[in-house]
């Protein structure tokens, strides 16, 4: 009996992946309200309407940001196929020490399916349909697309979207510039963009990019000497009117 319903099930999933493989790659981007700057009648810029949002290439995003980001959101993720039990695993045993939620189960093509296709909806439908969707894109995108795609559509607070424009934001600089603690906070903001947002709460924002250096010397992605300068030396806002929000 058990071993009719593992192939019913192994039929199943074949079956789901065979009508998904033809759908459309063109993905909601989540950028349908467009960023336009607000000047004063001499020209002085004093802040943004709408969103901000930049989609930029693989190679135009820094080895820093990107160990940053998988190491607190999914360090299995050139090893896994789109969905990761040993991730989930580890996260509900990191929650459980922590006594709150500190890293989630989601992998990374989990994430993308849930922010461009199948929405956020919280139902066992949904998710099921979420990890099907997620191991599509695994096979047809490649861990590459899927990495750059993700990290230019995420949403990171105060209306930017993606990390170049959070770079933009947050510390008014290019991508290519950021330091280790700048990248472990905007890697920090993935999980809650409201609770951590650096502009109304700074020390919050440091305290989980503190979390997530602690995650990179878990994986090796950096040594302790790195993580305690970067933890002594946090992140500093440089904002900019010409990316700030009008209200902010």
């Amino acid at each position: 009996v058990s071993i009719l319903v593992l192939l019913s099930a192994l039929s199943l999933a074949t079956a789901m992946l065979w009508v998904l493989y033809d759908i459309p790659l063109q993905t909601r981007t989540g950028n349908s309200n467009p960023s336009l700057l607000v000047e004063a009648a001499n020209g002085e810029p004093i802040g943004r309407v709408g969103s901000l949002a930049d989609n930029v290439e693989r190679q135009d995003f820094p080895e820093v940001l990107i160990k940053a980001v998988l190491s607190i959101e999914d360090r299995r993720f050139y090893t896994h196929w789109a969905v990761d039990p040993w991730g989930i695993a580890r996260a509900a045993h990191a929650n459980w020490r922590a006594g709150g939620i500190v890293e989630g189960g989601s992998t990374i093509p989990q994430q993308l399916a849930k922010l461009q296709i199948v929405g956020a909806e919280r139902s066992l439908d949904r998710k099921i349909r979420e990890a099907f969707t997620a191991i599509w894109l695994d096979l047809r995108l490649g861990k590459d697309e899927i990495l750059t795609r993700y990290l230019n559509s995420v949403y990171l607070g105060a209306g930017a979207r993606g990390m170049s424009a959070a770079t933009r934001l947050y510390f008014d600089k290019d991508l290519s510039d950021l330091t280790l603690a700048e990248a472990a906070l905007l890697a920090g903001l993935i999980q809650a963009p409201s609770r951590y947002d650096p502009i109304r709460n700074l020390e919050a924002a440091h305290l989980r990019a503190a979390v997530v250096i602690d995650a990179m010397v878990e994986t090796g992605a950096i040594n302790e000497a790195a993580a305690e300068k970067a933890k002594v030396e946090p992140a500093k806002l440089k904002l900019s009117q010409k990316t700030a929000l009008a209200n902010s």
